[in-house]
């Protein structure tokens, strides 16, 4: 039962991180502390490398990232720290997890209560209606607890450090694949491609940023609807999907050598490309910022593609749109 908990509320964890800052009123900061007086309720906290007190209440979640949780007030969701430590001392409606840190509960907490990577202290008289499950850690209190679901260790605390390591160095490995994989894909372009088609798509994205941009969101709706059409009619709507993929990758080539030969101006295109590919990875990194970077610069990749015919010439659209002029009576 436990196992099967734990892997809803791995899932529940990415919910929260995705959709919490959607709230109406939700309160999001990065690399700046966030506290939630006695007397103010709002939806949901987010806080980036930075920490969090709630003496108040919070209505849906709490998601911590590099940062700790000291939990006074109230929260009626779920408290989700990644890379940090949580302390509660309020009652919470929802599930607690906490992952490469340690979690104290000293009130009732109506779901499951989950560490990875670090201890959990229940204190003497708590209610835990749901499991209590360590994972490379250790459960400390559970014996003068009421726990209702299960009470599970996996391995010990003496594992937390090497787990710990593992998952720095799974995260190295996946960021340097994340690096390594759009300059892969701008040589696999370039290979197509080739440099006049490079330089007309850089150009076509310079000199019609804004075009570029609405046109990209355009095609890009337009594509969706198309799938879903496809997806209702056909069993695998593959050609709508792999043409999306396809306009993408050209685009994004035409967009980092754009990009490269502003740092590099007397770089080989090639190297101007993935050069500017690097950049925009890290850009993309940037939390908050570089999601409105990433979503500029797709839809600046897709629509230049598109305007361009593929790279063949910066008003290779304009043309077409134009032969059939309406005549004046």
């Amino acid at each position: 039962m436990a196992k099967q908990r734990f892997a809803g509320i791995c899932g529940a964890v990415l919910a929260a991180s995705l959709l919490a800052p959607a709230a109406a009123s939700a309160r999001v900061m990065v690399a700046e502390n966030i506290y939630v007086g006695p007397d103010e309720v709002v939806d949901t906290v987010v806080c980036i490398a930075c920490s969090v007190r709630v003496d108040g209440v919070v209505e849906q979640e709490v998601v911590v990232i590099a940062g700790d949780a000291d939990i006074q007030g109230r929260v009626d969701g779920d408290i989700v720290v990644l890379a940090g430590s949580l302390d509660s001392a309020g009652p919470v409606a929802g599930d607690v997890v906490v992952v490469a840190g340690r979690a104290k509960l000293s009130a009732d907490v109506a779901g499951d209560a989950v560490t990875v990577a670090g201890g959990l202290s229940l204190s003497p008289g708590i209610a835990l209606d749901g499991d209590a499950v360590a994972v490379f850690g250790s459960i400390h209190g559970a014996d003068r607890a009421a726990v209702a679901g299960d009470v599970v260790e996996v391995a010990g605390e003496s594992m937390a450090p090497l787990a710990v390591s593992g998952l720095l160095i799974a995260l190295c490995v996946f960021l340097l694949v994340v690096l390594l994989i759009h300059p892969l894909l701008v040589m696999l372009g370039f290979a197509v491609l080739r440099e006049r088609r490079f330089r007309v798509l850089a150009d076509t994205a310079a000199q019609r940023g804004g075009f570029s941009f609405l046109f990209g969101i355009g095609t890009s709706f337009a594509l969706f609807v198309v799938s879903i059409v496809a997806a209702l009619t056909f069993p695998v709507p593959l050609p709508a999907f792999l043409f999306f993929i396809v306009l993408s990758i050209v685009g994004y080539c035409g967009v980092s050598y754009w990009v490269g030969r502003g740092i590099l101006p007397n770089a080989g295109v090639l190297g101007a490309a993935c050069t500017g590919a690097l950049l925009i990875t890290f850009i993309q990194f940037i939390p908050v910022i570089g999601w409105f970077v990433m979503f500029a610069f797709w839809n600046i990749a897709i629509g230049s593609a598109v305007l361009s015919g593929f790279g063949t010439s910066v008003d290779w659209l304009l043309p077409r749109t134009e032969s059939n002029p309406w005549t004046s009576p």
